[in-house]
């Protein structure tokens, strides 16, 4: 009997009741002098007065703090990842006697959520008040999010390039929809950009720079609220958020169209940290966080290693890339890294890529809609020690897939015409596969992929796209964006974007095969292939190479056709420079962008098609 692609990952383990609060603020108590966050290009005493004791607590909290800078300076903490990663270890290099960049405590970082609550209440912003950060991955976006769980407010995380001229027409859409209290900048530039746009109330603003005499009313320097003294004294927590509140506000990364809202309850929030939180304690930095501050993936690594009780490495670079994130590893030297597949490609691509920047790693997390076994080959070259694992999951619907039993080797892993499995469906998850007629489709049969199950949020803000959501059987449904399959043995692959994916010699055509085989063959390329329109009308594909095209497109076509088909024949190959560009493209999730490449190919075409006509 055939299997139908209705998977359901069976009932979730007892759900956890607590809030945000709940969870970082138990773990405050039990850890106080655990690092919290690691940032490498930040310096040592960013904000001290923030973070430092006051009042009659000095005492016994101060005993807390030189405990925590010894700790700090002690050389086994900061070898520890180092150590980790040798089967027999020889003795290491002895460390610096100090760290010389920013290292918080949980008790630091709580201190300064505090005082910055105080603070913002004694402005008027209450409990359940909108806070709309526009920072990227740094030591402040994660005091801001800790302040917004430890004091009530919902955190909305927007891009900070909406703070560009060319965008701050849909920023000014986003205020209207969230009517914010608070705003968060890095630049007094920011500053007035954000105070010319209208809000529907009254809202503060808080500045990471420095504000001349004549700033906008409203809006306060961070290093005035660090260096003042709290009205009452020392700063203390609100009231514990409800658990059935909305926490945070994400949204999509607007590939489908223009970005939605979604707003994310403490309570899914709480359920989607869980398999980051059951971590145990390591006596090493836990994790790298780096990529887009404004989707979830950061935010959700974030707080599901803090409610662990273990530290984040911030990649808090100005322009984040693969040389950045591997010094990031070499000077925290963490135990795991969750990356996209576009960061994969920047540290395998980097001249300053070697074992010893990433032998701490020993859990590589690979996220994206779809990974290639290229892909997880490469990550398992660059990273030797560590096990890769991939993952799916969206702002819409959050874990979706995990690995029930131990995870295969690199070059053991499930795969699909080289599409890399994604794992098996969560427990509280639920998936199936439709046709164009909306039935479900047989297993190994590419469809449109649904999401269901506890995770699914109720809607986007706004009632936009309500078609995408539906009740089925007392589930919640989300139609997603994505096609894929699922095989016999109950693997998940998302073979790409459902509009990406077309029909030619009545084969169905799936661009990332192509990317595969192409980095598969080429080892030292690193290949994005994208659907195309062609003059004619017809669909294809158009092939970029990062650096140098390495053969002809003829020859390229014969590996195609002869591993493939001839219906997954490349209609042009050309580098980033060629089509005019000096870097992937990327989307506002951080994903290499498809969209751009594809408009950038049509137009190198058209442009080949007319110079080829043109009378001599």
């Amino acid at each position: 009997m055939t299997k139908s692609a209705l998977l359901d990952g069976g009932e979730p383990g007892q759900r956890d009741s607590a809030s945000l609060w709940d969870i970082i603020n138990t773990c405050t108590g039990k850890y106080p002098d655990r690092p919290a966050i690691l940032s490498p290009t930040q310096p040592a005493n960013l904000y001290a007065r923030l973070t430092e004791h006051k009042g009659p607590e000095q005492k016994h909290a101060g005993s807390l703090y030189q405990r925590f800078i010894k700790r700090a300076a002690d050389p086994w903490y900061h070898v520890s990842s180092y150590a980790l990663s040798w089967v027999l270890p020889p003795p290491p290099p002895p460390p610096p006697a100090k760290v010389d960049f920013l290292v918080w405590s949980f008790g630091e970082l709580q201190r300064a959520s505090l005082r910055m609550g105080q603070y913002l209440r004694d402005c008027g912003v209450r409990s359940g008040s909108t806070a709309v950060c526009l920072l990227p991955v740094s030591a402040e976006w994660a005091l801001v999010m800790s302040t917004c769980a430890l004091n009530g407010y919902v955190i909305a995380t927007l891009d900070h390039k909406l703070l560009d001229a060319e965008n701050l027409d849909a920023l000014q859409e986003l205020i209207y929809e969230l009517c914010p209290s608070l705003f968060v900048v890095a630049t007094l530039r920011e500053v007035t950009a954000v105070a010319a746009l209208k809000n529907r109330q009254m809202a503060s603003g808080i500045c990471l720079a420095r504000l001349p005499p004549t700033h906008p009313a409203g809006w306060v320097s961070l290093h005035d609220i660090a260096e003042s003294e709290p009205a009452g004294g020392p700063a203390t927590a609100s009231a514990p958020c409800d658990a059935e509140s909305t926490a945070m506000i994400v949204y999509t990364s607007g590939t489908s169209g223009k970005p939605k809202g979604c707003a994310i309850k403490s309570s899914l929030l709480v359920q989607s940290l869980s398999a980051i939180s059951g971590v145990p304690l390591l006596p090493c930095t836990g994790t790298v966080i780096s990529g887009s501050a404004a989707q979830s993936r950061c935010p959700f690594l974030l707080l599901g290693i803090w409610a662990s009780g273990n530290s984040a490495a911030l990649n808090a670079a100005a322009t984040p890339n693969g040389e950045t994130l591997l010094l990031t590893m070499q000077a925290t030297r963490p135990v795991s890294i969750s990356l996209l597949i576009g960061q994969l490609s920047a540290i395998y691509s980097s001249p300053k890529q070697t074992k010893d920047a990433t032998r701490s790693i020993r859990v590589v997390v690979l996220i994206g809609s779809t990974i290639t076994q290229a892909s997880v080959k490469r990550a398992g070259e660059v990273f030797s020690n560590a096990t890769i694992q991939t993952g799916f999951g969206m702002t819409e619907a959050a874990n979706v897939t995990t690995w029930k039993s131990k995870v295969p080797r690199a070059d053991k892993f499930p795969a699909w015409n080289g599409i890399a499995a994604s794992g098996m469906i969560a427990p509280g998850s639920k998936v199936k596969i439709v046709d164009g007629n909306g039935s479900i489709c047989r297993r190994n049969e590419v469809g449109q992929l649904h999401l269901g199950g506890r995770g699914v949020i109720s809607g986007y803000l706004g009632g936009a796209r309500a078609n995408l959501f539906y009740s089925e059987d007392s589930d919640r449904w989300y139609i997603c964006g994505d096609s894929a399959l699922v095989d016999d043995a109950g693997y998940l692959y998302v073979v790409g974007r459902t509009d990406s994916i077309f029909k030619r010699d009545g084969t169905t055509v799936i661009s990332a095969s192509v990317e595969n085989l192409l980095e598969m063959q080429f080892t030292k390329s690193v290949v994005a292939v994208t659907d195309i329109t062609l003059k004619d009308g017809e669909r294809g594909l158009f092939a970029v190479f990062q650096t140098i095209v390495p053969c002809s497109c003829d020859k390229i076509n014969q590996l195609v056709s002869k591993t493939i088909g001839r219906s997954h024949r490349v209609d042009g190959v050309a580098s980033l420079a060629e089509l005019g560009f000096n870097r992937w493209p990327t989307s506002i999730a951080g994903k290499i962008g498809y969209s751009a490449l594809r408009a950038a190919a049509e137009e190198s075409l058209h442009a080949r098609l007319t110079c080829s006509i043109l009378p001599v």
